[in-house]
Formats: C-alpha cells, sequence, structure tokens
C-alpha cells in the first residue's frame, strides 16, 4: 500500500529574500530637503553650522529702525553660534534610531511588515526625534535681543516653522 504524502513549505524564504532585495540600495534622506525651499534650507544652515555676519552701516541703520539698538563702533560683526540640531539630534538618538530599525527588521524577517513600511516607519520615527531634539535645544542661548523679538528663550522655536520642515524622504 502506497500512502501519499504531502508537503507543505512554510517558510517565509522567498517573500524574506523579496523584501531584502527591496531594500538594497535604498536609503533614506532626512532633515530639512530641499523642496522646503531656499529661505528654510538658509535659516537650518545658519542654525546648524552657525554663521558670522560682517556689519555694515546700512546694517547699522537697519538695527536703529527696526529693533531701536544702536551696535557700538566696536561691533564688526554678528556671531550666530552653531546649534546642530539636524547632527546634534542624530547623534542624542543613534542608540534609540538602531534599537529601533532591528526591531523593525524583526517585524520585516516576520513578515509583519514589507520593506516601503520599514523605510517609512525608520523615517518617521529618526525626523521624530530629530524634532524633539531640536525642541528640547536650549544651549547656546539666545542673545537678549532675540529674546525680546521673538518673547521667547528657546533657541530654535519661533513660530515652529523650522521644526514643522523636518521631513524625511525615502530614496
Amino acid at each position: 500500500m502506497k500512502t501519499k504524502i504531502k508537503i507543505t513549505d512554510k517558510s517565509r524564504v522567498p517573500e524574506l529574500l523579496a523584501d531584502l532585495k527591496a531594500l538594497k540600495g535604498r536609503k533614506l534622506e532626512i532633515g530639512i530637503l530641499a523642496e522646503s525651499g531656499e529661505k528654510m534650507l538658509m535659516i537650518a544652515n545658519v542654525n546648524e553650522f552657525g554663521c558670522e555676519i560682517a556689519v555694515t552701516d546700512k546694517m547699522r541703520k537697519f538695527f536703529v529702525a527696526v529693533f531701536g539698538v544702536h551696535l557700538k563702533k566696536s561691533t564688526k560683526k554678528i556671531v550666530i553660534p552653531e546649534r546642530s540640531f539636524i547632527r546634534g539630534g542624530f547623534e542624542h538618538n543613534q542608540k534609540n534610531i538602531g534599537d529601533t530599525a532591528e526591531k523593525l527588521l524583526e517585524k520585516l524577517v516576520d513578515g509583519a511588515i514589507d520593506a516601503e513600511t520599514y523605510l517609512e516607519f525608520l523615517g518617521e520615527y529618526t525626523a521624530g526625534k530629530i524634532k524633539e531634539y531640536l525642541v528640547n535645544l536650549r544651549t547656546p542661548k539666545n542673545s537678549p535681543l532675540t529674546i525680546r523679538q521673538k518673547k521667547s528663550s528657546n533657541p530654535l522655536v519661533d513660530t515652529g516653522h523650522l521644526k514643522d520642515t523636518i521631513t524625511y524622504k525615502v530614496l
């Protein structure tokens, strides 16, 4: 007597290989992206890296007219200090981001998410951590003039537009 045996492969190897292949060569771009526009990119760069602005006679008149402040003759430049929120935010959260990437990868291997979802979740999580870092950043402090103008001492938050511009793109 012959017995019929039916073997069923319940492994996810083909699907997993397809998901891993879908990740190959892909990357995330996170931060203030080009689509945010020139003005936001300039504001982000000035805050991320700091900047020195040479004081001109025209600028002296501007400070008087707009802020009611007379710059000292000895003031030759205005220094906006570096407040790295992109690099600092990533470095500060690197372990959390790595742990999250690992947990998401486990979900990918288990078949709970696909490659695109993996990248989208990781991009959203990382952008969120950088936004959180920006809001909590307190040093270097704003100048008294900036605090008076903004009515806030939070160095990188005024209208919230800079924070809201932090995003990600899956490439």
